[in-house]
């Protein structure tokens, strides 16, 4: 049981243990976080892997992420798509020889992702184990293509991706590990580390210690570290190899460092606690990286830490709390070493860039020596005298100043004379400097010194006269010395001084608003001589600065661009510096001024601002170095200005720069210095280079309308993106995967085809476009400056809507000449239609003479004719009088067919008056037999219908059907929808005599000449119904 906790608690360790190094000496570190407010929601980190592009890969709890230096773009399962990765929970990530990430899940076995498409293929092994819920925790490839897998509590898996062929070996076998129990044995089952050796020899690391497979025959061996501790425990975990020819560095949990000779299997441990407490975990590694040629960088329970392999001994930051604080809040899950250094760590849900870099200044600490001195006391001063024996330290208080003698080694601090009465500190040193005659000055804040080399004392000479008594002080401030010898003293208060060392004599000059050439203000911060021995000058309360001349007696104020000028305020400038041609640099608030000297009136060369390629216009300090070349301070950077090519180069964080806005200055030895508060840094000009990006340019999204087209991530594209016909506005990101400082890179780009000048982007990295018209273009980015064969090309396709494409218009027009055929063809068929029509309504005309004798011969059939005739000689002899009234109506009935005989149509209550004179002659014949009910409105008796239609119609009923007395045939004559309604019961006869089924065929036939209604004729199961269209 104790051996099952101290594999679970390793686990456990690997995701939580605390990283509180920091870093070697000779090293400058910058620590950068990257968490939601950096667009990374995960809550953890498992692993980090950077492919060999230089993209770094994410293996989180929330998918797959992919890290540019500027972005995260992560690979989710998708429900239902098969392309997408299997499982969300990412344990570790791999690269195979083609360039695809493989990735190991917590569930459902590995992913591979195409490089090309950015697509998944999902390799679902764990049905397969006997823990279906099998987590993979390390990926290797081996040289014959297997990939090989570390499974928890299942061992080592071998997959041939080819055949699909799936192995398992158990190295935690009885046989192999009789010192386990049954229980122990699954959780030390657990592979954490392979490596194949040059004899093909499969390495894995166990909670177990070393295990070794032959792959061809399968045989596992184990090298076990016998070694046990005070309590008999065996302490021979192995979590992480590092292979280093025949020697394999092997990491673990509570087994520290140990190194095995392959050849030998001699083994030998190393261990950073010598004497742990018993019930304490301790010397616990998780990660080895290489530091040169004989150092390591190891990752342990105490933090970072460095294994020298010569001394065997352990450097551990985290032992050094008050010298590395920042570590000390990190806690360490993962970490990755990538290939410009940076080591990359996965900490409570964030990643955070530790960046190890060279120091390139080196910063000296000065302390003050004075026991009473305050913490506020600050280095004001550092000056070297030109034969380089002695380096002059002045503070703002305290020592006040501090005298090294490099001979000797020795410092000495001067004593100062106390000014009694005044309010600041007797001990401050102002400005020190050495005249022509070799004399070494030192300006207090209340007295001017000269130094004694002899004696290293501070001698005082004759004084200015001090201005006011009230003060008793003239709070010098700094000081320069001109063409004759004479030292020009500014005062916080009270103006200039002119002091005469030689006789102790002093001109005093101080503004006088009523004469013009006088001083301009009486806060005079900084006098300066160039190389005629012309002292400039700049105040602070009226920002003026201008010159002495000195054969008018006069200051000569300047404006912004050098001109001579009568206002008192013009510009600021913070400090001078003359060159070896005697020309005079000033650095201002708005840039850097080069002033030609060698004249009665200096000339403005030129102003060097941003324009120019300085990071600020705020220029404050400057100093050049052997080579001539000019160093400033502008905007919290270092510049180096080429004084023959006039080329700025800008160093800033990157390089390490410490940010001081303090003075500048050169050392005999030719190294530069920059003041801090308290101390200075110095740096070799020589050696000094600027950072530049390592990184590989690739593309790293195409969205087009925002939508993601693009999931690859390759560095050479070949096959087009495509933009869509509807892709009015499509955007391209990239990067040069420089995961250092990706902020500092500066693009160009251009759009060939439609752009024909690169753009320069500054260090974005986006591109966005609209309304691209359709074509073929090529995308290409570069650094900036860089050549154009190094330029990234990407072909881009932006399709053209179908309405604006060639074969569009020309079917388009194919089209038109058909219509205009078609038409033509259509015009001489109407032609000959007309022709035919003409010929048509002749024929029409003739049937319809036709139709109308055919319907008055229906009429006039001698069949109608002698029934009429029965049933009147019948009336004769029965009812005369009945035989006079059908008589009546007979003659009625056939001078109407008579009278209409020339007529079309005829009126709707003409046609319903003869129809009631037919009724009655029919009645006469069949009496209540048939009953006949006439339902016609008179608002319709305007409307025109076919001449004897109603007695056709009625005659028609009464010759298909039985006529009864018990059994009446009803007919029913109405108006709907514009048609006149006839319908009558159904009881049809059995057989017809006269019938030749051709009368309401010819009556349809006749309408359709007259009305665009049909006759409609309905039957069913009780009724017989004809609709007659009124006209």
């Amino acid at each position: 049981m104790p051996r099952l906790i101290t594999v679970i608690s390793f686990i456990v360790f690997l995701h939580s243990s605390a990283l509180t190094g920091y870093c070697q000496q000779g090293q400058d570190i910058g620590i950068a976080y990257f968490g939601e407010d950096k667009g990374l929601y995960v809550t953890g980190i498992n692993d980090i892997f950077q492919d060999r592009e230089g993209f770094l890969w994410l293996a989180t709890n929330e998918g797959l992420g992919r890290f540019d230096g500027h972005s995260f773009k992560f690979f989710r399962h998708v429900p239902g798509d098969s392309t997408s990765i299997g499982y969300n929970v990412v344990f570790c990530i791999s690269e195979d020889a083609e360039g695809n990430i493989w990735v190991g899940l917590a569930r459902r076995g590995i992913s591979r992702y195409d490089r090309k498409t950015g697509r998944f293929t999902n390799f679902n092994f764990t049905d397969k184990l006997k823990v279906k819920t099998t987590a993979v925790v390390k990926i290797f490839f081996d040289r014959a293509g297997e990939v090989c897998l570390g499974l928890f509590r299942e061992g080592l898996g071998r997959l041939n991706v080819t055949t699909g062929a799936f192995r398992v070996y158990n190295p935690l076998s009885a046989e192999l590990a009789p010192h386990l129990t049954e229980e122990e044995r699954p959780y030390y089952n657990l592979v954490e580390d392979i490596w194949q050796d040059e004899n093909g020899l499969l390495w894995c690391a166990t909670p177990d210690d070393l295990y070794v497979l032959d792959p061809q025959t399968g045989k596992l061996v184990s090298h076990r570290f016998e070694k046990t501790d005070a309590n008999g425990n065996l302490r021979n975990a192995a979590h992480v190899l590092y292979p280093e020819g025949d020697w394999l560095w092997v990491g673990g949990w509570e087994s520290g460092l140990r190194r095995y000779n392959r050849k030998t299997g001699e083994w030998k441990q190393f261990l950073w606690d010598e004497h742990p407490l018993v019930y304490l975990p301790s010397n616990i590694l998780a990660e080895i990286y290489p530091k040169g040629a004989d150092e390591l960088w190891v990752t342990t329970d105490e933090g970072l830490a460095v294994f020298n392999k010569k001394t065997e001994r352990f450097f551990l930051y985290g032992r050094h709390p008050e010298q590395f604080p920042e570590f000390s809040k990190i806690t360490f899950e993962t970490s990755f070493l990538d290939n410009q250094g940076n080591l990359w760590v996965g900490s409570s849900g964030q990643l955070l860039r530790i960046n190890f870099r060279k120091k390139q200044f080196e910063y000296h600490h000065v302390i003050d020596l004075d026991p009473a001195a305050k913490d506020d006391v600050q280095l004001q001063n550092l000056f070297e005298d030109r034969e380089g024996r002695f380096l002059f330290q002045g503070f703002s208080a305290g020592d006040g100043l501090r005298v090294l003698d490099k001979k000797t080694g020795k410092t000495t601090v001067p004593s100062f004379k106390t000014v009694p009465n005044v309010e600041e500190s007797s001990r401050q040193v102002r400005d020190v400097m050495q005249t022509r005659d070799g004399t070494i000055w030192v300006l207090g804040r209340h007295i001017l010194y000269r130094f004694n080399p002899q004696t290293k004392r501070l001698e005082v000479p004759a004084q200015p006269p001090v201005f006011s008594r009230k003060t008793g002080t003239n709070y010098f401030v700094t000081m320069a010395e001109d063409g004759q010898g004479n030292i020009w003293i500014g005062t916080a208060l009270y103006g200039l001084f002119r002091y005469d060392p030689r006789t102790g004599m002093s001109t005093h000059f101080m503004p006088d608003d009523h004469k013009s050439g006088d001083v301009p203000t009486n806060i005079i911060g900084l006098v300066h001589a160039d190389g005629n021995g012309r002292i400039w000058y700049a105040g602070r309360d009226r920002t003026a600065y201008g010159f002495f001349h000195p054969g008018e007696n006069r200051f000569v104020y300047l404006d912004a661009f050098g001109n001579v000028t009568s206002e008192l305020a013009s510009l600021r400038i913070n400090s001078y510096y003359t060159d070896s041609k005697g020309d005079m640099w000033a650095f201002s608030e708005q840039g850097m001024m080069h002033f030609d000297c060698s004249g009665e009136y200096p000339r403005l060369l030129k102003k060097y601002t941003m324009l120019d390629g300085l990071p600020s216009d705020y220029v404050v300090w400057g100093d050049a170095d052997d080579r001539g070349n000019l160093w400033v301070t502008a905007g919290r950077n270092l510049c180096r200005f080429d004084m023959k090519t006039k080329k700025i180069t800008v160093f800033g964080k990157e390089e390490g720069f410490p940010r001081t806005e303090a003075g500048i200055g050169k050392f005999a030895n030719g190294n530069l210095f920059i003041l801090a508060p308290k101390g200075y840094y110095t740096f070799n000009p020589e050696s000094l280079l600027p950072y530049t990006s390592k990184g590989a340019l690739v593309l790293t999204s195409f969205k087009v309308n925002d939508r993601e087209m693009y999931l690859g991530s390759e560095a050479v594209r070949s096959d087009p993106l495509v933009a869509p016909t509807d892709g009015r506005y499509f955007t391209l990101e990239f990067a040069a995967l420089d995961l250092t400082h990706p902020e500092l890179i500066r693009y160009e780009y251009r759009l060939e085809g439609l752009e024909r000048e690169w753009v320069k982007a500054g260090n974005r990295h986006i591109v966005n476009y609209t309304n691209v018209p359709a074509g073929r273009y090529t995308f290409k980015v570069k650094l900036e400056g860089r050549p154009d064969s190094e330029a990234l090309t990407v072909p881009l396709v932006v399709r053209v809507a179908f309405y604006k494409t060639g074969w569009f218009w020309a079917l388009i027009s194919a089209a038109l000449l058909a219509a205009a055929f078609v038409y033509l063809l259509n015009r001489q068929r109407q032609k000959q239609q007309m022709a035919e029509l003409l010929g048509r309504a002749q024929l029409l005309e003739k049937e319809k003479a036709l139709v109308q004798y055919e319907s008055l011969k229906q009429q006039l059939n001698p069949h109608f004719l002698f029934n009429s005739l029965t049933s009147l000689g019948s009336l004769i002899t029965i009812d005369p009088k009945g035989a006079n009234t059908f008589l009546d109506s007979l003659s009625k009935t056939y001078r109407y067919i008579l009278k209409s005989s020339e007529r079309s149509v005829v009126s709707l209550s003409e046609e319903l008056r003869f129809g009631e004179s037919f009724v009655q002659l029919q009645k006469t014949r069949f009496g209540e037999g048939l009953q006949v009910h006439f339902r016609v409105d008179e608002e319709n008796f305007h409307r025109k219908i076919v001449p004897v239609t109603l007695q056709n119609l009625i005659e028609n009923a009464i010759k298909h059907n039985i006529i009864d007395e018990d059994e009446p045939l009803v007919i029913d004559i109405t108006v709907a929808d514009g048609y006149l309604v006839v319908r009558n019961n159904l009881q049809k006869k059995k057989f017809v005599e006269t019938s030749n089924k051709r009368g309401l065929a010819s009556l349809q036939s006749f309408y359709r000449y007259l009305s665009d209604n049909p006759v409609l004729v309905e039957e069913d199961e009780r009724f017989f119904t004809i609709k007659i269209p009124l006209i």
